[in-house]
C-alpha cells in the first residue's frame, strides 16, 4: 500500500473559521471556506463533508477488501451487484488516491 498523499486524518471542519483542521490542530491547506455567497448552512454541510473524507476512504478500502474476498470465490455471473459495486468502490477509491 503506497503511502497516502493527503493530510493525514481525522479532520474536524471548524463553523466559525470556516476550514478545515486535521487531527493535530494544523489547518488543512486550501481547504477553506471563504466564499460570501454561499449560506453557513452549505457551508457546514460541505465542510462536514469534506472533515469525513479520510474515513469515508478507510472504509471504502475495507468495504473493497471484504467484497473482492467474495467476488473472488465466484464468478461475476452469480453476483453481478456485487461486482458493479467492487468497480464503482474501486473507482472512487483510485480519485481520492491519484
Amino acid at each position: 500500500m503506497t503511502e497516502a498523499k493527503h493530510t493525514p486524518g481525522p479532520w474536524r471542519y471548524d463553523v466559525e473559521s470556516e476550514a478545515v483542521f486535521a487531527d493535530d490542530g494544523d489547518v488543512c491547506p486550501n481547504v477553506v471556506f471563504l466564499n460570501d455567497n454561499t449560506s453557513g448552512d452549505q457551508n457546514l454541510a460541505d465542510g462536514t463533508l469534506i472533515a469525513s473524507s479520510p474515513d469515508l476512504l478507510a472504509a471504502l478500502k475495507i468495504a473493497e477488501k471484504h467484497i473482492a474476498s467474495v467476488c473472488g470465490e465466484t464468478s461475476e455471473d452469480d453476483l453481478p451487484e456485487w461486482f458493479n459495486d467492487l468497480k464503482t468502490i474501486r473507482a472512487a477509491i483510485a480519485k481520492a488516491t491519484d
